[in-house]
């Protein structure tokens, strides 16, 4: 390295000392935390501030050495010497570069006074760390005096650090001013647990344990003697404690205990003395207190439902939860952000291994950031000013690992930007993404809003008082809309603001209002004095074609669905509330079904694709309170429920239908929660103010912001709107990183293909319109092989390769069950009958296969035969024929088989050599057609059989996708297969017609030849494929085609 030298040659001053000072810079920033040295007859250490500058004061004529040290760099020069015969030497720099640190396990962290330095316990290496989070390295390392440092305290009063060690009664104090280490005399042979500080006392307190008997120990913070002691062996599991400068109380807890308890003590005169304790959950971690000193937060087993939480204890009265917060399984640590608005957590799932943001308000959850073994073991703190978490973790089962983590993205979303207005009755939104309209019922106006820019537009007066209800039609750009004292419809032109009337009454009110912009036609919901009566009108004339009245005097809300021509209706405010369909051929409403579903019902609303029909209202979801998923054909078909929380009052759907809006009207609650359609998982949830109270929302047209309006209703006031733009699910990877697929299959749904993940043991539910996984399910057994769905229930049946066993995935609930069939055996292959309710398995032990014919009720095994072909790998059912197919593949010649199914009894009809290295067959939807991709025929030697399913012989034609065919699926009609082959120079995904056997096209499929599995969905309109390269183990992926047709 370079020696620089400083020389000053300048007039001598008698009485003042100089100044030598410098900065330290990493990449062109100040670098905190960097240990520089000036030599001399009283050698003097400073660290560098946060700008990375540091000074020596009062220094005297004479030759020094300016040496800067750290275990994480490297720099430029290793010390510069600076000469001073008069005046200051103010430029002694030097410029650092990174290297490698390792750390041993870090057994505690806490902030420092400035947010550019945090420290932690190298509890491995008895070392104090200094870590740098502006360049995210380890900038400092100060050797203890006693082995296994396990816990410390940050004085920013004294600027002092206070540690204790596993091993030995001592006290280790650094000075951070001084940069010296000195020693507090502790009890002798005592193991100390844990310390906590009291800066408006100037105390320390210090947990330690001997035997059975726990001690805390009083220390004066400035002189270091021992104030007071205090044994207890009632409480001598005791293993965390906490100090709250609030109240002036010390918090305590045992760990690992079932159930744990937590404590809480006066410290009055030195005295401590138990004041509260309560027995909480099982297998408790350590305690943290809120910066505001009212809540103590726990992890440990019990509550939410899934057995493990996070109390959120009121420290005045444990007896008073003021909730909890889930965080998954085994919650292992809670740390609050320092201005209390967010708690920090991790858990113990393996299967999860993420920092999760939650909001410490209302205990949902902002964020999780991926942490690596965080399940394992971790350690996690914010920095001063909560812009970023220091982690560390490790793999304690290997050893391994050793990782310190920076999270940036760990602060609270900000709250939308309010607008103040009356009261917005309805609102809906315009055709371009950036405008909603929304309707004032305090001011008898129309905004139009700018969701870009967040705020009104543009505002028009209405004809009619207090406007309820709106609808907007992007044929002609018009803004519909009823009030509560008209008989007629406001018609806006949003091109030239032209408002002209429609009147469909003279004598009746509006109430709601829908449309049809293709057939022309608006539906008016008006109420009489003797009922409710339903309007149809012609949008363009504005003619009344009919006038219903209806049976209901209750109906409050109606919904037009386009796919089917129907109306929809429901009733609200009364328990129960009624669901309605109606007919509108020929312009006449007619009843179709009507349902009595769950008490206080609100506004309905119906999917984009016109299947489902949601109704908040209380019901369902063991709570009470529910919003229902209909089927809009048939009401008593109930998919599934939406959980969010206690009184529902709004859902909306995303404009793609793959999402669900909704609020509650819990006061304590006041979120927009943006939940999955298809799995009916919450996908995070959004503060929403007075929500509860009153609340109306709309997405954009292209869904990527939602915008609600809400007031205190009982105080009238707060009137705001909000804008919420974290209102999309979670974005999958694409191409998506997953294991192996060794199984897809189609749903009941064209928004859900299920896929088995063999590798991680997961059930994969795919949305091919969004092209994304929507959701993984840990399955019981791992290398899941095969799988079948049955629409009837909306399950899905799986074998596993070491597992007598099928698993069962209700869709719905995602309750999980297993019907065991040997104990011996090993599954290979699945098949259903729906109509009979049986499952077909095809099982293994060595050089033997045997079919099992189980009930998919009660799981029963009904029958076992054992199969004179041992290398049968795959099987199909037909409802059709009540037939059973097989076939063997990679053998040759290959065989197909059918079986007929008499009772509970498997009797094979037929058998035929085909040909060589045969893959998987498959049945048309017809029944009438089995294929079977194997070597032959075609002229090359490769084809796939088109063989007539009642008699094997009668081959009707082949299709021909090349060399070595590996796959071939029916679309859902029968008129197109899908099919792979194994050439290396070919990859595509053949497009074929079943009439004529001719090729429709072929699209791009990379690593096709070499491993690959298809499944179409339920409508045929997208082909969902996986791949990946066998030999280097990579590029797994989904492709998702939609040129099928």
């Amino acid at each position: 390295m370079k020696l620089k030298t400083w020389i000053l040659f300048c007039f001598f001053i008698l009485f003042v000392g100089c100044r030598i000072s410098g900065q330290v810079t990493y990449e062109g920033v100040g670098l905190e935390g960097v240990a520089v040295t000036l030599s001399g007859e009283t050698p003097q250490t400073v660290l560098t501030d946060s700008e990375g500058r540091y000074a020596f004061e009062g220094i005297g004529k004479g030759s020094y050495t300016v040496t800067p040290s750290s275990v994480g760099f490297v720099f430029d020069q290793t010390e510069s010497t600076v000469i001073i015969t008069k005046g200051d030497v103010d430029s002694v720099d030097f410029t650092a570069e990174k290297r490698a640190v390792e750390t041993g396990r870090i057994s505690d962290m806490c902030s420092a006074a400035t947010p550019g330095i945090v420290y932690a316990l190298d509890q491995d290496n008895g070392a104090l760390l200094l870590i740098n989070t502006t360049v995210e390295h380890v900038v400092g390392k100060m050797a203890l005096n006693n082995p296994e440092p396990l816990a410390m305290g940050f004085s920013s009063a004294e600027n002092r650090i206070f540690i204790v060690s596993r091993v030995g009664g001592a006290i280790s104090v650094f000075d951070l001013n001084t940069l010296e280490l000195s020693e507090i005399q502790g009890v002798p042979g005592l193991e100390n647990r844990d310390v906590t500080l009291s800066e408006s006392l100037g105390r320390v307190y210090v947990l330690s344990q001997r035997d059975h008997e726990t001690l805390i120990s009083i220390f004066d913070m400035v002189t270091g003697q021992k104030v007071s002691d205090t044994m207890s062996s009632s409480h001598s599991s005791i293993s965390n404690l906490v100090f709250d400068e609030n109240s002036q109380k010390l918090f305590a807890c045992n760990s690992g205990f079932s159930p744990s308890s937590i404590f809480r003590y006066s410290v009055q005169n030195d005295l401590i003395e138990l004041e509260q304790s309560l027995r909480s959950g099982g297998n408790g971690q350590s305690i943290n207190i809120s910066p505001d000193g009212k809540t103590l937060v726990f992890p440990c087993g019990g509550g939410n439902g899934s057995g493990y939480t996070i109390y959120d204890y009121d420290t005045s009265n444990f007896s008073n939860v003021h909730g909890e917060w889930d965080v998954g399984t085994y919650p292992v640590s809670a740390m609050f952000s320092p201005d209390g608005h967010v708690l920090y957590a991790t858990n113990g799932d393996s299967y999860d291994n993420h920092l999760y943001i939650m909001d410490a308000g209302d205990y949902s959850e902002i964020r999780k950031l991926p942490f690596p073994h965080a399940d394992d073991y971790s350690v996690i703190t914010p920095n001063a000013d909560g812009s970023k978490v220091v982690g560390f973790s490790y793999d304690d089962y290997k050893e391994e690992g050793h990782g310190l983590y920076f999270f940036t993205d760990v602060k609270a979303d900000p709250t939308p930007v309010p607008h103040g207005l009356g009261r917005i009755s309805d609102m809906v939104a315009g055709s371009a993404a950036e405008t909603v309209y929304a309707l004032d019922q305090t001011h008898q106006c129309l905004y139009e809003i700018n969701t870009d820019e967040e705020g009104i537009a543009k505002e028009t007066l209405l004809p009619f008082t207090q406007p309820l209800a709106v609808s907007f039609s992007e044929i002609d750009r018009k803004v519909y809309i009823v009030s509560k004292f008209s008989g007629s419809v406001a018609v806006l032109d949003m091109e030239s603001s032209e408002v002209t009337e429609m009147p469909f009454t003279y004598c009746d009110d509006g109430v709601d209002i829908s449309l049809d912009p293709v057939r022309r036609r608006l539906f008016v919901l008006a109420k009489s004095e003797n009922g409710m009566k339903l309007y149809m009108m012609d949008m363009e004339t504005g003619e009344v074609l009919s006038e219903t009245p209806l049976d209901d005097r209750w109906i409050s809300t109606i919904s037009y669905d386009a796919n089917s021509q129907n109306i929809f209706a429901s009733q609200s405010g009364i328990s129960p509330s009624s669901i309605f369909r109606y007919s509108t051929s020929d312009d006449l409403l007619t009843l179709e079904q009507r349902l009595r579903t769950g008490g206080n019902g609100k506004k309905i609303d119906i999917s984009p694709d016109g299947t489902r029909l949601v109704f908040p209202c209380g019901g369902g979801n063991g709570n009470g309170y529910t919003i229902y998923d209909y089927d809009t054909s048939d009401f008593h078909n109930v998919r599934g429920e939406w959980d969010i929380g206690t009184h529902p009052k709004f859902a909306r759907f995303s404009p793609d239908g793959s999402v669900l809006f909704g609020v509650n009207g819990s006061p304590s609650d006041n979120c927009l929660y943006v939940m999955d359609v298809a799995t009916y998982s919450e996908i995070r949830r959004l503060s929403f103010p007075n929500s509860g109270d009153y609340s109306v929302i709309t997405p954009t047209s292209d869904g990527s912001k939602v915008v609600g309006f809400s007031y205190d209703d009982y105080k009238d006031q707060e009137h705001q709107f909000y804008f919420f733009s974290d209102v999309k699910p979670d974005p999958s990877p694409a191409p998506h990183g997953l294991g192996v697929i060794s199984d897809m299959v189609s749903s009941g749904a064209p928004d859900r293909v299920l896929a088995l993940d063999k590798t991680h043991q997961e059930l994969y539910v795919i949305n091919p319109q969004q092209e994304r996984i929507e959701n993984a399910i840990e399955l019981f057994y791992t290398q899941p092989v095969g799988m079948a769905f049955s629409d009837v229930d909306s399950k899905v049946y799986v074998v596993s390769k070491f597992s007598g066993s099928v698993t069962v995935v209700d869709m719905i609930s995602y309750q999980i069950t297993d019907f065991p069939f040997a104990y011996s055996e090993d599954g290979v292959d699945i098949a259903l009958s729906p109509l009979q309710r049986k499952i077909y398995v095809l099982g293994k032990r060595k050089y033997e296969r045997f079919i099992y014919i189980m009930d998919m009720d009660s799981g029963e095994v009904l029958s076992r035969t054992k199969l004179a072909d041992w290398d049968i790998s795959s099987i199909q059912f037909d409802d059709n024929r009540n037939k059973l197919f097989a076939s063997n593949s990679g053998v040759s010649p290959s065989s197909i088989f059918r079986y007929g199914i008499v009772g509970n009894s498997i009797t094979l009809e037929q058998s035929l050599r085909s040909g060589a290295n045969g893959r998987k067959i498959s049945i048309s939807p017809d029944g009438s057609t089995l294929v079977f991709p194997c070597g032959g025929g075609n002229g090359p030697g490769y084809t796939i059989y088109d063989y007539d399913t009642s008699d094997f012989n009668h081959v009707r034609g082949e299709w021909d996708v090349g060399t070595y065919p590996k796959s071939a699926i029916f679309s859902p009609d029968g008129s197109l297969l899908y099919a792979t082959n194994g050439s290396s120079r070919d990859n595509y995904l053949y497009i074929m017609r079943v009439s004529g056997y001719s090729s429709i096209r072929k699209l791009p499929f990379p690593n096709a030849d070499d491993y690959s599995v298809t499944a179409v969905n339920s409508d045929g309109s997208i082909v969902v494929g996986f791949s990946y390269d066998t030999n280097r183990e990579d590029n797994k992926s989904l492709y998702f085609f939609r040129d099928v047709r």
